[in-house]
């Protein structure tokens, strides 16, 4: 039988007492139709490398259900969860501790929520491909995620790299940067990356003369990822522009790029989120 917890993990007077009693988990987000599969299979093997349990995160009575009878939405919700508890059941043969955690609500609130009930070391999502209409709304879930998430976010376009990675293949990382992003939380999350598997990196600069100089950047860069397999690519003259951080990313033959920003306010980073062909980190500064 799988361990389906639902109540928060126990907590104590003062915050650092708190944070050792609490276990980091991965949190994903799942429905009842299957489309996070990427995401479900890059957050287990994240959890499994780490030893840490394997939130699974699924809304029932979303917006979408917004105007329906209630006893309908009370049907699909019912069904929704009988199909999430069949799941639960699958994975639990695997061997990974698994957590369920099903809540009430619209997916981002009920990811930022859950994220942190379980102390979330990342939340991982899928950039499922998908028609129009669907489309925009999973996009706007995406956007609200990275404004509220608690954790880093890790949007999986192809869990086929991270396989790769967990087996023992370089995972090729490029960081993109331009002058608002905060340099620090991005560059130790890419540390902590590389602390879990070996990964070539690429740190991209837009250098739009905001005044941080070039030798400071590379010396920040090296103090914080040091210097084997790290290069640092600055793109002179160029403001940042999404298309270009793609196509940069592609030229560069990236399983992932990781992207930071500050924290609160509207997602930076939506032209990425849409259409970068490659996985997507969000790194918030705190």
């Amino acid at each position: 039988m799988f361990p389906a917890i639902m109540k928060p993990p126990p907590t104590s007077a003062g915050l650092g007492a708190g944070l050792r009693l609490r276990t980091a988990s991965i949190v994903c987000g799942v429905d009842s139709r299957g489309a996070e599969q990427p995401a479900l299979a890059v957050a287990r093997l994240f959890a499994e490398r780490l030893h840490e349990p394997l939130v699974l995160v699924h809304a029932v009575n979303p917006p979408v259900h917004d105007g329906m009878p209630s006893a309908l939405c009370d049907a699909l919700s019912a069904y929704a969860r009988e199909l999430f508890t069949d799941r639960l059941v699958d994975l639990a043969k695997t061997g990974v501790e698994t957590i369920a955690d099903v809540r009430t609500g619209g997916q981002a609130e009920a990811l930022s929520e859950s994220a942190l009930t379980w102390n979330a070391r990342l939340i991982v999502l899928s950039t499922r491909r998908c028609g129009a209409d669907e489309r925009s709304m999973h996009n706007l879930v995406h956007d609200d995620v990275v404004v509220a998430a608690a954790a880093p976010t890790l949007f999986i376009g192809s869990e086929a790299p991270f396989k790769r990675w967990m087996a023992g293949r370089r995972l090729r990382v490029v960081a993109g940067m331009d002058a608002s992003t905060t340099m620090l939380p991005v560059l130790r999350w890419i540390s902590w990356l590389r602390h879990v598997g070996p990964c070539d990196v690429v740190v991209l600069r837009f250098d739009d003369e905001s005044g941080v100089s070039e030798r400071s950047f590379r010396r920040a860069v090296q103090d914080s990822l040091g210097a084997h397999r790290v290069r640092v690519r600055i793109e002179k003259g160029w403001n940042w522009s999404d298309a270009h951080v793609i196509g940069l990313a592609s030229e560069e033959r990236a399983d992932l790029l990781v992207l930071g920003g500050a924290s609160g306010g509207a997602c930076p980073w939506r032209g990425v989120l849409r259409y970068a062909p490659m996985s997507v980190a969000c790194i918030r500064a705190p």
